[in-house]
């Protein structure tokens, strides 16, 4: 990795589950980390590349990877979304420090941009083929209860397939324990609307 973060970046990243409660649009981004592809303008891909690295070949690959991190363990695994090359898949979930770190067999470095800047998920610019597509979210009058909460009262706000099967209505916590991602044949995002059906006077 170049331009591994510090411990002083990483000590102000809230704890794993810190921002539950958080919607995903307004959880903040404490850490961004990238591979450059050729689908990136040249200032974006080697703005972080440390100037050290400017006599080693660097390849671009085909497309760019991106991890924006908003939660930390404090020892090895982050909380954040990723998009790895693909934003029709791209969501979030569990990251590894350790397999960020690591170049692997084909040398390839992922990036710690060092001039990025704490934001809101929402505030980050995306071209338009990564802004999430509408089969990620649906429309409710009202949220369903969680299925897996004892608290009866608990409110949904995922409905999705679960890692052993079933679709269920999912709460935050239930969504990211049992929860597969978000998109087609994965789940949505439950969002409620003042809108009155059609039907209703």
């Amino acid at each position: 990795m170049w331009n591994e973060p510090t411990s002083d970046r990483l000590a102000k990243i809230p704890p794993l589950y810190g921002t539950e409660n958080i919607p995903f649009d307004d959880k903040i981004i404490f850490l961004y980390f990238f591979i450059p592809g050729k689908d990136m303008s040249l200032e974006d891909a080697f703005r972080s590349l440390p100037r050290t690295e400017g006599r080693h070949r660097f390849v671009l690959l085909n497309y760019s990877f991106h991890w924006y991190i908003a939660e930390y363990d404090g020892d090895d695994l982050f909380y954040g979304f990723a998009n790895l090359g693909d934003p029709q898949m791209a969501e979030w979930g569990y990251i590894s420090f350790a397999e960020l770190r690591d170049p692997g067999p084909h040398g390839i470095h992922v990036i710690c941009d060092t001039l990025w800047t704490p934001k809101k998920f929402s505030d980050i610019l995306q071209p338009p083929e990564t802004k999430p597509k509408s089969h990620t979210q649906v429309a409710v009058q009202k949220l369903p209860n969680c299925e897996f909460c004892k608290d009866s009262s608990m409110p949904a706000v995922y409905d999705g397939k679960t890692f052993f099967g079933p679709w269920c209505y999912m709460c935050e916590a239930h969504f990211r324990q049992f929860g597969i991602g978000l998109g087609l044949g994965k789940g949505q995002k439950l969002v409620l609307t003042q809108k009155k059906p059609e039907w209703s006077r």
